[in-house]
């Protein structure tokens, strides 16, 4: 959803978890948005594998309970897409 989306939620106290394929770009965003006092979590997951997508949602729920908002920045898109 892009890194200035996810810390700015996380600013105003939501609880973020990004997905990509690959983690390593998430790592660093987590670790700004922790160090800034929010919470974070990153997940390698190829984004057009809709039961890898389901799997990190399901871990996501465990963990931090029903997700209330989400959002997506499909590929050749600049800005967000709600998905809930």
């Amino acid at each position: 959803m892009g890194a200035v989306t996810a810390e700015r939620l996380a600013e105003l106290g939501a609880t973020v978890v990004v997905l990509a394929r690959r983690k390593e770009r998430l790592d660093s965003l987590v670790k700004n948005i922790e160090a800034a006092g929010g919470t974070a979590l990153a997940r390698a997951v190829d984004v057009t594998d809709r039961d890898a997508v389901q799997t990190a949602a399901d871990q996501v729920a465990e963990r931090f309970g029903k997700a209330r908002w989400s959002a997506t920045s499909p590929p050749g898109t600049s800005s967000p897409t709600p998905t809930s």
